[in-house]
This record gives C-alpha cells, structure tokens and sequence, in this order.
C-alpha cells in the first residue's frame, strides 16, 4: 500500500458522483440522465467474466460476478481511469480494486489497505457481507449510517481477539485484523458425520462486532444489536416490578460483558437467536451476590418473568469458557420453559432415566451415573440436564459426544435439526499424547460407605467417611467430592482421597472436623461425584447409596450471626510492605454471636467507580464481636472512590449471613475511602500471542501410557504492577478439560523492577497423569493477572456453526 498526494487520472466526474451521492453541476446532471443506447456493435458475450471484462470497447467500464464453489464468487473489473482513493489522516491512500473494497468504503467508510498483506476479493467480500448481519442502522431505515472513516489493514500476525484498534484525535480509526479471522468467514462444504455440510465460523463476526460497538464501550449500539438480533433489551424500566428488588442492585454490564454476551449469542442456531417470553438481561452490582442464592451461583434464568440476571462470578478471572457456557445455559432455560414441546421434553426424560422421586430436594432422581455433560447436569432435574448438555454441545461437543452419545444425537436430531459445532483449538497450541491403553473406564460405582463420628455429645466431633467402591485398575478413583446438608440448610463440603502415597485406589477416606455448635440431628448427601486421574467421572445420585449420618449436638447452635447495623466503616492508611509503599484498606463492622471466631469468618468484597474493572474479595478475623477484613493493594491501582459492597459472617455451626450495601432507599449506604495514584494501572498484562508455545514428551516414549510432560511457555509484558498470576487450561480429544496455575518463580512486589526488561519469558509445566487419552490436545485459554487485579483471558478456540445440508 502506498500512501501519497493524488497524481495521474482519476474516474470520470459523473461515475463517481453517482457513487459517492455528491451532487452534480447542472451540465452533468443533464449528461447522466440522458439514456444510454445499447452499442449495436458490441451483442451480449456469451462467454465467461473474464471474456466479458476483455471484450470491452475502447474506454468503456465493464464489472462481472459470478457464482462459483465458493460462498462470495468470482468478480472481475477492467482497469478504470484511476482508483478509488480515499483521504485518511491527512494522507490518501487507495482502495483495493475489488468490487466488495469499493462497497465497504461507500457504505460504511471502511477502507481496505494492503500496506501489510493485501486484501483478497474472499476477505473483503466476506467482510463486508459479515457486517450486513449486524444491525447498526435505524430500526425503521433501510439505509446503514455511516461510521467514522477508518482503515483496515490485514496482518499474518495473531493480535488478542483477532483486533487492534488506534483511534486517532479526529475520531479516524486504523484498525489491524489477523487474516486467521477469515479463515472460514464464508462457508465451506464438506462431509460431516456421513452427510453433506457447510461449515462456517463467526469468528469475523466477533471482530465487527468490537467494532462496530467500540469494544462494547458504545452501549446504545451494543443495545440496539442485542435487542433487534435476539429480542433482548438492556435498559429495565421497572426493576421493582421486574426482580423484585431496588435498582440500586443492579448495574449496566461492563463493555466486554457486551460484547462476550452478543458474540456467544451469535453461536446459537438462527431460529434460537429469540426465544418467546426472554425479554432482558440484567447485571448484579459489582462486589454483590444474589441476597438468596449461594455466592458462587454466577446466572440465573427467570423463564416466568422474562430475564436472565448475570452475577459478576459469570465474568471473573479464567472464566471464558464457562462464561461462554453460561450464557447458552441460562437461555437454554428458555427454550425447555417456552419452546420445547410436552412430548420432546417425556422424550428426554425416558432418555436420561430421571424420574419422580422424594430422595431430593428437586423432586428429581436418575438411574444413569454416567452421561451426563458435568455434575452439575446429574445433581437436579431433566431442566438443568438439558441446559448443561445444549451448553456443551455448542461449546464443547466432544465433551457431550464422547460421555453422553445418545444425549449428543438427540440435541442435534430434536432439538437443532440435524445443525452441529466445531471446536476448533489454534493449530500451533495443540500436541499430541500417547497411550498404548488409554482410560475411557469411568470409576466403579460405590459399593460401601462407612461413616464414623466420633466425640462425646458437648464435644467437638471428628467425622470419617469411608467409600469403597468396585473395580479393578481402571476402574479406580483419583477423589470423591460430596456436599454435606443438616435439616436446618447449613453444609460443608467434604473431599475424599485414596490412601497417603496413592493416586489412585477403591477405597477412599475424608475426614472434617464437626463444631459442638452444628446443627443437631440428620445431615443428608444426596450426590456424590467421583473421578479418575483422568477426568472420567461416576456422578451417584440418592438412591444410588445408603446414606445416614446423625450427630448428637445438644449445644447446637441454631441463630445466624447478625451484624449491627451502621457500624461497618473502611479506613485507608499507608504502609510499607518489602521496602514498598502500599495501599491498606480496613473494613471493620460489629456482629452479634456467640460462636464466630477464627481467621475465615469474615469476609468482605470492595468495588471502586470505575466501570471496567472488578471488585476485590478477603477473609478476615472474627473476635470480641467484631470483624476485621485487611486488603493490602498496591498503590498504582485505579484512582477513585472504593466502597464496601458486601460483607458476610459464618460462625462455627456454619451458620451464615450476608449483608449487601447498595445503598437504594432505606438501606445502608456503603461506607467507602477515597483512592488516589499518580500512575494508575488499569491495563491487564499483556500477552505476546506470537510467541506463545506448547510442548510434549511421553515420559514413557518406549511405552507410552499417557503420562507426558507438558511445557508452556510465553511471554509477558510487566506493566506497571507486575505479572501475579496465570491460569491456563488443557483439553483432551473427548472434551475434558484441566485448569492449572502458574505462577512466577519468585513472588514479584507490587511494583515491578524498573531495570526489567519490558518482556520476560515464563515457563509452566503439567505432567499429565497415567491413562490420559491418547491424540491431539491443545491450550483452550491462557489468563494473566497482575498485582492491581487487572486480568485478560486470552480463548484459543473457534467454536464452528456446521448446517447439514442433506435434509
């Protein structure tokens, strides 16, 4: 691309005013209305484009598409006077000859550069039909507005979300895409499953959409995208009427929320994309739970009254994946409340043996261990089965496929109609395992469980529980995890583990500790889940087990602790860490309880003004009816005010309370401290995407049983805070998914060393277990945080839309 003053010839006058809608002086108008006679001397071409373009007269303009194999087919033009150039920030440059570059600028002042790699007539055809399916125009106007004049220039390079954007000071935008967007931009044909198919991705549609919504940051357009593609709206006249609380609970999503929540949206299948009674979205306040659910409850879907509410846990740190799910989980509520019929939902049912039962709290038990998504589709009812599994057959479908085939065929056969996904991993972070006899056995069910408590009755008790289960090598478990309930709703949960020294066994042992304050009486498991080193699973319901477990408590304690109203404050003092000055903040509040003590009692969340970042959780002591919750922040984080959102209290008998400052009316205002710094960070570590890599090595190469040695390593930019943490995940050929931390060898201080390098090299490494499934792996997503909490998710998958087309 060369950018430089115009020169030489240019298209006729009346060409390109009639192009560009500029009106014409009153001789030209004349000459371009005046008819123009079919040359007798030149009949219609008979041939293809390129015998049309080349059987031109002498100084005629002549343009020919036509339709090939692929989805934006062939276009040729012949040589006009001069070029489409365009004047951008100061300077000219010129438009690709190509007819979808020339559309592109007309409608929407986009114009292409081929400064790094030049446009292909595939590419620019693909996007400029991408952004057609993006409503950007006038709800009632046929005519698309016009977008500040930007250019677009295509590089080889991996850029984070396939984008990059610099906005200059008169409002122009350059814009640097990957070209790996474009990758199945338009649809391919191939087989799939044994019948014809197209495949496609909304890859690029991820990309416009930032675009076009300024990152999300232009929240009228991301509403008008939500509410004319899906239905949804953002803006709630009545929150009282809607949720049944004050608005003061609620917020307006953040800028990336919108545009993760459009862009997972997009994945469904057409006829999914409005569903009949979903009518808005809704975001909790920052640093808040819902008041009634439990704090790691991340979404919610109200199918009665016609919204879904998104927690900020749906959005925090390492998430992409479930957020991503999440999304489709909710709405999928939707679909089972409002869409599907009485005889798909029997059918579903039958399929997955649930059925009525007293045994639990859902009304809900299944005769299946096995297929199911996760446990969390075992743990309830046919609802929630189908939620989870809809979720990962979109997301992850070799996770629903390789546990729940039948499941798998009926979603696409019932529910999508024969329409599939892809998930598709970066190719260069992908590697290869190897095993001689991989482990596809989920563990044995369980075939005995002991239960000891031991501990006079006005005495601490320890519990033991003790599970055997049957099974031979494969068959063995690496964990057990159960949830402990008392009559009264209080639980614990409880982690059980094969002997000392073993990764693996039949028989596992866990053991807690019991207050001589808990609740006296019963304490029920209705689910048990167990896994193997390689992530098969044995999900056991109720009626699958005996279960009893009584604990005699006569000094129970039954009351909840309260807090004293008006007494919560935060105070802010200097103080130096490491030779390092920082930031800390104090929350202090009074309780009311006899039995609250300990490190973990009290816990408390803050959130500051800013709308883009997220709000900051601790634990804190609990004694002589006063709670104290210490945050130790570095000085660099954003300026602004900080308030005290949540506080919440759990006493020995696990009695729980939790109290939340929105401060709406006739509620507690939230306590908060002013924040100030002279170089505030608020940019998440970056991550150089082009020299990121993935190693493996059988530790066995001679008789290779799944145990290898995984390296990652990349490098990250320090910022102004330092790199704190990373959390990565791998997935296997069957959609099993490892989540693993890395940290940096030595604990960084809150300010990095200014004599570092901008960029340093990390390396993290995972070996994987014995009978881990052998073939291709690869790095799903890769999460950077640093000291001021900023984080970025980086997501190395493509989820691919297939449509059948063998119908």
């Amino acid at each position: 691309m060369q950018e430089n003053r115009r020169t030489g010839s240019r298209l006729p006058s009346t060409v390109l005013a009639l192009l560009l809608g500029i009106a014409l002086p009153a001789a030209d108008r004349t000459a371009a209305s005046e008819p123009l006679p079919f040359p007798a001397s030149e009949p219609p071409v008979s041939g293809d484009c390129g015998d049309y373009v080349k059987g031109k007269q002498r100084g005629a303009f002549r343009f020919c598409w036509e339709e090939n194999a692929d989805a934006h087919g062939e276009a040729q033009m012949s040589a006009v006077p001069g070029p489409l150039v365009v004047e951008f920030t100061g300077k000219y440059l010129v438009v690709p000859e190509v007819s979808s570059a020339v559309q592109l600028f007309l409608d929407h002042r986009i114009a292409l550069s081929d400064e790094e790699q030049p446009w292909t007539h595939a590419q620019a055809h693909a996007l400029y039909q991408t952004l057609k399916r993006i409503p950007i125009g006038q709800p009632d106007s046929a005519m698309p507005p016009r977008l500040a004049t930007s250019k677009w220039v295509l590089t080889r390079n991996h850029v984070p979300n396939d984008v990059e954007f610099d906005v200059a000071a008169n409002g122009e935008t350059v814009v640097r895409v990957s070209a790996a967007a474009f990758a199945n931009a338009s649809a391919r044909i191939a087989r799939f499953e044994g019948s014809r198919a197209a495949f496609f991705s909304n890859r690029l549609h991820r990309v416009l959409v930032r675009f076009v919504t300024d990152e999300g940051r232009d929240e009228k357009r991301a509403a008008q995208i939500l509410e004319q593609r899906f239905g949804l709206r953002l803006a709630v006249p009545d929150y009282q009427g809607l949720t049944g609380e004050n608005a003061s609970h609620f917020q307006p999503f953040h800028a990336a929320e919108l545009v993760e929540l459009i862009n997972v949206l997009e994945n469904m299948p057409e006829g999914f994309h409005q569903v009949p009674g979903l009518n808005y979205v809704v975001r909790r306040l920052d640093g808040t739970c819902h008041p009634r659910r439990a704090c790691g409850v991340p979404a919610i879907a109200y199918p009665q009254r016609g919204y879904i509410e998104f927690m900020e846990k749906a959005f925090v740190f390492g998430m992409a994946g479930i957020t991503h799910r999440r999304i489709l989980h909710e709405k999928a509520h939707f679909l089972w409340d409002r869409v599907f019929s009485a005889g798909l939902k029997d059918d579903w049912v039958r399929l997955s043996g649930w059925h009525a039962c007293a045994a639990r709290s859902s009304g809900w038990c299944t005769r299946s261990q096995t297929e199911y998504a996760s446990a969390y589709a075992h743990a309830l009812n046919p609802d929630e089965d189908m939620a989870e599994s809809l979720a990962y057959f979109t997301v992850n479908p070799e996770r629903l496929r390789s546990r729940a085939p039948d499941k798998y065929a009926f979603i696409r056969e019932r529910v999508t109609h024969g329409n599939a996904y892809l998930s598709k991993i970066r190719d260069d972070l992908t590697f290869e395992v190897y095993n001689l006899a991989p482990d596809y056995v989920s563990p044995g069910k369980i075939r005995r469980i002991r239960i000891a408590v031991d501990g006079a009755p006005g005495e601490d008790k320890r519990l033991t529980v003790e599970m055997a289960i049957h099974g031979k090598a494969q068959e063995q478990a690496a964990w057990a995890r159960l949830r402990l309930s008392s009559e009264a709703g209080t639980y614990f949960d409880l982690q059980l583990k094969p002997a000392a020294g073993w990764s693996s066994g039949t028989t596992l042992r866990g053991q807690k500790s019991i207050s001589k304050y808990a609740r006296s009486g019963y304490w029920t498991s209705s689910n048990i889940t167990l896994s193997d080193a390689a992530g098969n699973q044995r999900m056991s319901g109720a009626n699958d087990f005996g279960w009893v477990l009584y604990v005699d408590n006569p000094l129970e304690d039954r009351n909840q602790p309260a807090y004293r109203p008006g007494t919560a404050t935060l105070t802010r003092y200097a103080e130096r860490k490491g030779g390092e000055l920082i930031n800390v903040v104090e929350a202090r509040w009074a309780y009311q309880d006899e039995h609250m003590q300990g490190s973990n009692a009290c816990y408390a969340k803050l959130d500051d003004s800013s709308p883009e970042t997220y709000s900051l959780e601790h634990y804190g002591e609990a004694a002589a009816g006063n709670c104290q919750v210490r945050f130790e922040l570095p000085h660099n984080l954003p300026s602004g005010r900080y308030s005290l959102r949540q506080i919440s209290m759990t006493d020995l008998a696990r009695n729980h309370t939790r109290v939340i400052f929105a401060g709406g009316p006739g509620e507690e205002r939230p306590p908060s401290v002013v924040l100030s710094s002279e170089r505030p960070d608020t940019r998440a570590p970056q991550l150089d995407l082009n020299t990121i890599s993935i190693d493996a090595e059988p530790l066995d190469p001679l008789s290779p049983d799944g145990e290898t040695l995984v390296t990652l390593r990349f490098q990250v930019n320090e910022d102004l805070s330092g790199y704190r943490m990373g959390s990565f995940r791998l997935r296997d050929p069957r959609g099993t998914e490892q989540l693993h931390y890395h940290y940096p060898a030595k604990s960084p201080p809150f300010m990095p060393d200014p004599d570092k390098p901008d960029w340093l090299q990390y390396e993290a490494t995972v070996v994987l277990p014995r009978g881990s499934a052998p073939g291709k792996w690869g790095l799903t997503e890769l999460t950077l945080q640093d000291q001021a909490r900023n984080f970025a998710t980086h997501d190395f998958t493509e989820i691919i839309p297939v449509m059948l087309l063998d119908q």
